[in-house]
């Protein structure tokens, strides 16, 4: 089985940098409608017989386009969503890093923000809805299929599903509109073989 991870494309809250809040709804940018425009022939070019994506609005407008362009299956997963900071979702990302970096990372893997999920259930959920991809692809024969989701969730996912430890976590901080490829035969582990690559709009890997 082969996954496409994509990041989704520039949002409005994206262009805003370090001041643009942890949890938020913000809509694609130009440039983000263009980047993501720039998956489809990448899905094409694999094969991808499905997608699925987090129910935000930077991540389900792939749903539109594949309908316009490929014309294959595609499910938002709620369980794909980005991390519940609870009240620290309306902080900008720099304030709630900084409270973050006087923890230790495994203080910081169990710690739950104020009505939100720690790191290590956010991981958990994020493990789940892979599972169910995975059953349902082996069910429906999709050897390939893609992911469209954000930022902190590649991060939470990447080192479980590579079988490697959280702390490198920060290795996995693709950027908007990137895709990363990972590959998984008979064995707990998946392979990487495409980290944090952006396309340009009609342009193959």
């Amino acid at each position: 089985m082969k996954i496409l991870f994509c990041r989704h494309g520039e949002s409005l809250e994206n262009a805003k940098g370090r001041m643009a809040t942890v949890i938020n709804d913000a809509p694609l940018t130009k440039k983000g409608l263009k980047q993501t425009h720039a998956f489809i022939p990448i899905f094409r070019e694999y094969g991808v017989k499905k997608v699925y994506y987090s129910p935000k609005e930077r991540t389900k407008k792939i749903g539109k386009i594949i309908d316009e362009k490929l014309k294959i299956p595609h499910e938002t997963v709620n369980g794909l969503t980005e991390r519940n900071w609870g009240s620290w979702g309306h902080l900008p990302w720099h304030e709630v890093s900084e409270r973050l970096s006087k923890l230790s990372i495994k203080k910081r893997y169990e710690m739950t923000p104020p009505g939100g999920e720690s790191w290590k259930q956010f991981e958990r959920r994020l493990l789940k809805a892979i599972q169910k991809i995975e059953v349902e692809s082996k069910k429906e024969g999709y050897d390939t299929v893609a992911i469209v989701t954000h930022r902190g969730s590649l991060r939470a996912m990447f080192p479980v599903l590579l079988g490697e430890s959280i702390k490198k976590h920060r290795e996995y901080s693709t950027d908007v509109g990137s895709i990363s490829v990972m590959n998984k035969k008979d064995k707990p582990h998946y392979s990487l073989s495409v980290l944090n690559v952006v396309p340009k709009r009609g342009l193959k890997f």
